[in-house]
């Protein structure tokens, strides 16, 4: 019986240590004419280019006009796409470095590998402006270190329109 219970308490601890750095990113339900956000999400790895990818970030839907909702959406998958792009191009190039240089390719680590992270924060969301940041953690296979940064992109709702820092504030010096 004490055997039982310790296993138990062990599976539990395990399971509350293992999804202590979890977080949920739930669909948003529409309030007050506020638009969903859906969590787009790609999870990708690949054992012979030896890279992974882990990317999350919204998307608006709602009653907002088409094309701003659309021009909003593309903007916020701007963030993340290159990356996600230049993460491929690099594995593929160092692959087919690795082919044409096999001798100088077998002094690399070969439990390496490459990887993208993304997550993102919503911070201001109104009927009529949302920003969203993405921060990006990256590393290539061989590399020193890896990297981390952060994007943002501000927009206002009703047209699309997308919104650089200075055109936040009123006399375009607040915050300097």
């Amino acid at each position: 019986m004490r055997l039982k219970r310790a296993v138990a308490i062990v599976l539990t601890a395990g399971v509350v240590v293992a999804c202590a750095g979890c977080r949920p990113k739930a669909v948003s339900i529409p309030v007050n004419g506020l638009p969903s956000i859906v969590v787009q999400t790609m999870h990708e790895e690949d054992g012979t280019l030896r890279y992974s990818i882990r990317a999350d970030y919204p998307q608006l839907r709602g009653t907002l006009p088409a094309g701003a909702l659309e021009k909003v959406n593309k903007a916020i998958a701007d963030l993340v796409m290159p990356a996600i792009t230049g993460l491929k191009q690099n594995a593929a190039d160092d692959a087919a470095w690795a082919a044409k240089n096999p001798s100088e390719a077998s002094q690399l680590p070969v439990d390496q590998s490459s990887f993208l992270n993304t997550e993102y924060e919503i911070p201001y969301l109104t009927n009529d402006l949302v920003s969203v940041r993405i921060r990006v953690e990256t590393y290539s296979a061989g590399a020193a270190h890896g990297m981390s940064y952060t994007r943002v992109v501000n927009a206002r709702l009703s047209d699309g329109e997308i919104i650089d820092t200075e055109g936040l504030f009123l006399d375009g010096k607040q915050g300097r």
